[in-house]
């Protein structure tokens, strides 16, 4: 799913320990790098929320198990909750 959003399109993200970004630029990690099939890149538009500190246009790696949360940053439409 995460793949079907366009390049540039910035999707607000909240993660299971609550930091919220706005992502862009989504990509499955190639699953022999992990041994696991369910990282995904995405390049950060802003930091919403996070204990950590990140540039934007940093590229973060992230669990899609992690992700409970998908809005389209402008009209708050729902991708998905989990």
């Amino acid at each position: 799913m995460l793949e079907d959003f366009e390049d540039g399109q910035d999707v607000l993200v909240k993660l299971r320990n609550n930091d919220e970004y706005l992502l862009y630029d989504f990509e499955m990690v190639d699953e022999s790098i992990y041994d696991c099939d369910d990282v995904v890149m995405a390049t950060i538009s802003s930091v919403i929320k996070s204990d950590f500190c990140y540039k934007n246009g940093t590229k973060i790696e992230l669990s899609i198990n992690d992700i409970v949360e998908l809005k389209d940053p402008c009209n708050e439409f729902q991708y998905f909750s989990g």
